[in-house]
Order: C-alpha cells, then structure tokens, then sequence
C-alpha cells in the first residue's frame, strides 16, 4: 500500500481527493460471507465485492455437511 508520502503529493488537492479516488474491495472468504454478499453489498463505500479463494469456501462447506 503507498501513501501519498510515497509520491511527494501530500498536498491539500491530494487529501481533498483521495477519497473520491479511493478503490475498496472487500474480499469473501467464508460461506457465511457469502450467504451474506447482498447486506456486505449494501455497506456504503464499498467498489468490490471479491469472493475468495475457492479452496477455502469448499473446504468448510465440506466440512458443514459432516
């Protein structure tokens, strides 16, 4: 992650935009996330819903029908 320190752009046309300019993703990586993604969706300021690796979502869905 860089900060605008990293690019000498600490200046007050930086800060009043960085939030505008901002991408936030929010990344998945459980089924109760999923089961979640519509009320996760709803949150304001998020850009992206990314849903996680699929190993790890099959992994407990293996493991809930136990």
């Amino acid at each position: 992650m860089f900060t605008s320190h990293s690019f000498q752009t600490a200046d007050a046309n930086y800060i009043s935009g960085a939030d505008k300019n901002l991408l936030v993703i929010v990344q998945i990586e459980s089924v109760q996330g999923v089961e979640n993604v519509e009320e996760i969706a709803k949150v304001d300021g998020i850009d992206c819903l990314f849903i996680g690796t699929y190993i790890h979502i099959v992994t407990q869905l293996d493991s809930a029908d136990e």
